[in-house]
């Protein structure tokens, strides 16, 4: 650099920013919003886009040979006071918030910095945000001092709960090898039992879309066929007749295949009321690439699972089960086995008699449209009344009752002594979450009190997109 510093020698790269489409998608891309790419966005020759028109993006009524390169005080207001800016900066703060393997304000600003720029920020970054989310310098000794309540009790609850961890697993190892052994002499002796989960409703698409156990029979709207035993879909959707019983607790199930892993938003399958605006669905990709969600209406019942990304669902049929509990828990499973962690953000959501339909191939709606909808197929599905037991679960991927080890019988397994550790450990951990959640709505409210946006981090994800480091290549 110093010997060359004007680059003449191409001694280093030049920094470079980036095309419009590229910084477009750059801020929906770690957001993990299912925004449509630039490319795809329809252009409007008497109403062009103003954010890309700002970074010079061609003028559809003339011939662009080299695209201008420009450097304009228009670039710097529509990345500070923009509509499209601020949207993204506000869904990654919404995907940071709501990632509950996050624990903190410092994990969440680590995980920021891998979104934004692939590397974690140094010493001084970390610094520098932690004290940003103060707000203001008269307040930086009280929010100091709960931040670091904060960083205290995340590394306490972090450390039980992996405590809590290495106590269970080995015995749960241990019942499951036994579990296993058993299962296999009964399947050897020809004891399979074929289970009767006894669904409140089953679709089998076997050249129609009715119910075969009910009367939930289904209409195709849109671009949605039955062929061959299986829905496909491809930008249409099935609608159900209404549900005519009261439904809380319950069970989705789906044997489902992909067109392509690079959609995102698209459901399942969704219990909705008519009106399609509360739902439970079983969602692809909404949030984070190629990871299931559980969606619900303004994501008020919605936290990520944190199973991590599905590589095999556009290549095979996978089975996806979601269990919704009375008590608003959640719990995902992929092929029988459990998918990332059971959540809970609030209570379950009530749905009426005669007020709620099941939906194939729609996160959501009256009319299959928009990023909501999916395209794959779907080989079978099933509505369950009830909340089905991990048994039974295991059972529908396998197409036979086998016996697994629940926590229950890992918990009864444990010594007198082991088990009066679980029972301090778990204490612990109740009071730690508690004074977590609380130290967390404490930080939110002087937060608000002082102007900024509860939880903060809208604030400094904008910050975060308008840095050079987002738009140049270095």
């Amino acid at each position: 650099m110093e010997k060359d510093p004007a680059n003449t020698l191409m001694a280093h790269f030049s920094p470079r920013r980036l095309d419009a489409e590229a910084i477009y998608d750059s801020m929906y891309a770690i957001s993990g919003s299912n925004q449509q790419a630039a490319i795809y966005r329809r252009a409007k020759r008497n109403n062009l886009d103003p954010f890309l028109t700002a970074f010079n993006f061609p003028i559809p009524t003339t011939t662009t040979g080299v695209r201008d390169l420009t450097n304009v005080p228009a670039q710097s207001l529509i990345m500070l006071n923009g509509a499209e800016a601020r949207r993204a900066a506000e869904q990654l703060a919404r995907r940071i918030e709501t990632d509950r393997s996050l624990i903190g304000d410092e994990q969440k600003i680590v995980r920021l910095f891998e979104l934004a720029y692939s590397r974690r920020p140094s010493a001084s970054e970390l610094s520098a945000c932690m004290a940003f989310l103060s707000a203001k310098p008269e307040s930086g000794e009280v929010m100091k001092n709960l931040m670091e309540r904060q960083q205290r009790l995340a590394a306490v609850t972090e450390k039980m709960e992996q405590a809590r961890e290495t106590l269970l697993t080995p015995v749960k190892r241990q019942l499951q090898a036994r579990a296993d052994a058993r299962n296999e002499v009964a399947r050897e002796r020809g004891e399979k039992q074929v289970p009767d989960l006894k669904p409140m409703a089953r679709w089998d698409f076997e050249g129609d879309t009715k119910d075969v156990v009910g009367n939930l029979h289904g209409t195709i709207r849109g671009k949605a066929k039955v062929e061959n035993g299986v829905l496909q879909l491809n930008g249409g959707a099935v609608f159900t007749t209404p549900i005519q019983k009261p439904l809380k607790a319950m069970s989705l199930e789906a044997l489902v295949q992909l067109d392509g892993a690079n959609q995102r938003g698209g459901g399942v399958i969704t219990v909705q009321d008519l009106r399609g605006d509360q739902f439970n669905s079983m969602v692809y990709a909404e949030n984070a690439s190629r990871e299931w969600l559980a969606g619900s209406d303004n994501h008020r019942r919605t936290l990520p699972f944190s199973g991590g990304p599905d590589n095999e669902v556009d290549q095979r049929p996978v089975r996806m089960v979601m269990v919704f509990h009375e008590d608003g828990s959640i719990e995902g499973f992929r092929d029988g086995k459990p998918y990332g962690k059971r959540i809970r953000k609030s209570a379950a959501a009530s749905f009426k008699a005669g007020d709620s339909q099941v939906v194939f191939g729609l996160r959501h709606g009256t009319r299959p449209s928009g990023n909501r909808v999916l395209r794959g197929k779907i080989l079978e599905a099933r509505l369950y009344d009830r909340v089905l037991t991990r048994a039974e679960i295991a059972a529908a991927a396998s197409g036979e009752m086998m016996e697994i080890v629940t926590e229950v019988d890992v918990v009864k397994a444990l010594s007198a002594e082991d088990q009066e550790r679980l029972v301090t450990i778990d204490d612990r951990l109740e009071v730690t979450r508690r004074d977590l959640s609380a130290v967390q709505s404490e930080l939110n409210a002087k937060r608000a009190a002082l102007g900024g946006i509860p939880g903060g981090f809208t604030r400094l994800t904008h910050v975060l997109i308008n840095s050079k480091e987002l738009i140049y290549v270095y």
